[in-house]
């Protein structure tokens, strides 16, 4: 399930980050009893992150992969303090043009035998499984947003089944999940 969901949040973050754009570095961290297995979890995120890195690659084929790639690759030092308990952080750095990188983190954990996204960028206490069709909107928090994308959803004929939308009030964006 943890493989599982390496693959997920790093496939969510490159597809966030922009597929197009050209890969910098991905950083990782890893919480709880995960820590010991950061080794084994690099080749689901390298894969989740590059279409043409197979899931079925080992460790070192992946170490060889970024290095012939160009991407950096850091697993980073975690603390058991923040109490992240199982759980994974996985950032990948894009370019963004005129020399400026993008970054996009996401966390997640398995809870209940259940692939759970914690936390998009700012936006934390998500507790989503992403699972089916998704559509991620950010966007400068105003009145009306969340009811201008729903009704272009609905005028597909779309029915929404689960729906999250948090707001960060340090950015004044928010974030809507359908």
């Amino acid at each position: 399930s943890y493989c599982d969901l390496a693959w997920v949040i790093a496939r969510m973050a490159r597809l966030i980050a922009g597929e197009s754009r050209p890969m910098r570095e991905i950083e990782t961290s890893f919480y709880g009893q995960l820590e010991k297995f950061a080794d084994w979890l690099v080749v689901p995120v390298l894969s989740g992150v590059c279409d043409g890195f197979d899931r079925l690659n080992d460790r070192k084929a992946a170490i060889r992969f970024l290095k012939d790639s160009g991407i950096g690759y850091n697993n980073r030092q975690v603390s058991a303090e923040k109490h992240y308990s199982n759980s994974m952080t996985i950032d990948v750095l894009v370019e963004d043009g005129a020399d400026r990188l993008r970054r996009v983190s996401l966390r997640g954990t398995v809870a209940e035998g259940r692939l759970m996204v914690a936390r998009i960028n700012e936006f934390d206490g998500l507790y989503f499984e992403p699972k089916g069709p998704i559509l991620c909107c950010i966007y400068d928090d105003r009145p009306g947003v969340i009811a201008a994308i729903s009704r272009r959803i609905a005028d597909k004929g779309i029915n929404i089944e689960d729906m999250r939308n948090p707001h960060d009030p340090k950015t004044g964006r928010s974030l809507v999940i359908f």
